[in-house]
């Protein structure tokens, strides 16, 4: 017997739309990831069974209103189910009536194949239908032609959202690492499989219609990079990081950023690979930094580095890639109004207060990466998925009060509001900034006394 597992999340008309084109003769497991979990006496997560014809559907929900990720809901949908196989189907998919017959055709021929996938309408991922057809014509000998019988075609990895997988291979192989919430799951699964033996298969013959976007929402983005990141750490490979640096100025810069940044241009270095500096002047200073970031999501980089053009820092910042933080922004010294140049100068970065407003962070030189609430963006490393956040638009933005002047900065806003959106601001103080400012001769000497 066959167990289709489902792993729910969204409207239960997609649900019921795949339901209707599977087979009588199987199991079919739900887990739900959109709804309220009830319990039975034992306190375990209840199941329920509805029995249409000879094919029994079970129901249960994986949490309570939390969506637990792909990975836990197919696994916990696994322990439930008892087929010999186990065909792993997203809940927008339909299956054409042959689909598990000829699936189970590849399977049965061979034992050393661990998956069996199909091909797909969805354009998005790599089994498209006629993304394959046309890397078939480039890449088989001139004369060779596959039929659409001749469906057992080797493959290096099986998207999970339609899978058919014998049980014995997935006892061997183990369930899917739930450390990836969403996407990377079935790579890292088939990666395992390959290296206990197995082989893995695709059915040329098989189409399946997968009802999936075409553009993918900025939140799936972020667990896409995610689970990039942690199925490069788990198997010990990394893509070079791509930094975009703006150096936002009015139209000149000091011959010190010049030098500045050659320095590090001109540096040997690892785990970077594309680079690129761009020359923004636009007005208002808000509306440069926007524009930063169009042309860095734009240009497709992993990272963008804000420089302003009266900073430099005494080290390289491009450092601090490795670290691979939502938002770093440098230590900078400021000095904090013109209306009272008595007060001292100080750094731009800040906690904020339970009784309100802001407070200057104590920092000490060698205490390194320290996590704040708020730091100026004078020269911020901000990673690409925080402005790719629905929240996170536009980026820059003041926050003026009932007269019209600032009242909050668009850096400090920038830092609040990715921090509701769920991300974390630090900074580094072993990477502090220089800061050149044009003051009055009168203030500098009252600045500089205070401070000797």
């Amino acid at each position: 017997m066959i167990s289709v597992i489902i792993p729910h999340y969204g409207p239960r008309e997609l649900l019921a739309q795949c339901l209707r084109t599977l087979p009588d003769d199987v199991e079919v497991v739900v887990a739900d990831n959109n709804g309220p979990a009830w319990y039975d006496r034992e306190g375990q997560i209840a199941v329920e069974e509805v029995r249409d014809g000879n094919r029994l559907t079970l129901y249960f929900h994986a949490g309570e209103y939390v969506n637990l990720g792909f990975a836990r809901a197919v696994n916990e949908a696994v322990k439930r189910s008892s087929g010999d196989y186990l065909l792993l189907l997203n809940n927008d998919c339909e299956l054409p009536e042959w689909a598990l017959d000829w699936m189970l055709d590849i399977l049965k021929q061979d034992d050393q194949i661990a998956v069996v996938g199909p091909l797909s309408t969805a354009h998005t991922h790599w089994q498209w239908v006629h993304g394959v057809a046309n890397w078939l014509k480039r890449n088989l000998p001139a004369g060779d032609y596959i039929t659409t019988r001749t469906h057992n075609f080797p493959a290096d990895t099986v998207t999970f959202w339609c899978a058919l997988i014998p049980r014995r291979v997935w006892d061997d192989v183990g369930p899917l690492d739930e450390r990836f919430f969403m996407y990377y799951e079935d790579n890292d699964w088939c990666r395992r499989a390959r290296e206990k033996g197995y082989e893995l298969a695709l059915d040329l013959g098989t189409v399946v219609t997968h009802h999936h976007q075409s553009e993918v929402r900025p939140e799936v983005k972020r667990y896409m990079a995610e689970s990039l990141r942690r199925y490069n750490e788990k198997w010990g490979e990394q893509k070079p990081a791509s930094v975009m640096i703006a150096v936002l100025n009015e139209g000149w810069v000091r011959k010190e950023i010049g030098i500045s940044l050659l320095s590090i241009l001109s540096r040997p270095r690892s785990g970077i690979g594309r680079i690129q500096v761009i020359w923004p002047s636009e007005r208002p200073v808000s509306a440069n930094r926007n524009y930063a970031v169009q042309q860095m999501l734009q240009d497709d980089f992993d990272y963008l580095l804000m420089w302003d053009d009266d900073q430099a820092c005494q080290y390289d910042p491009l450092d601090l890639v490795e670290y691979d933080k939502d938002i770093i922004g440098l230590p900078t010294p400021i000095y904090r109004s013109a209306d009272n140049p008595d007060k001292p100068i100080t750094l731009n970065v800040n906690d904020l207060q339970p009784e309100g407003g802001w407070r200057t962070k104590a920092l000490e030189p060698n205490m390194g990466l320290v996590e704040v609430d708020m730091v100026g963006t004078g020269m911020m490393l901000v990673a690409r998925r925080v402005f790719e956040h629905p929240e996170m638009r536009p980026a820059f933005m003041e926050i003026f009060d009932e007269n019209g002047l600032v009242e909050l900065s668009e850096d400090y806003n920038f830092c609040l509001r990715a921090k509701r959106a769920g991300f974390r601001v630090w900074t580094h103080t072993g990477y502090s900034s220089e800061h050149w400012s044009t003051i009055p001769l009168l203030q500098a000497t009252r600045q500089i006394n205070h401070v000797v």
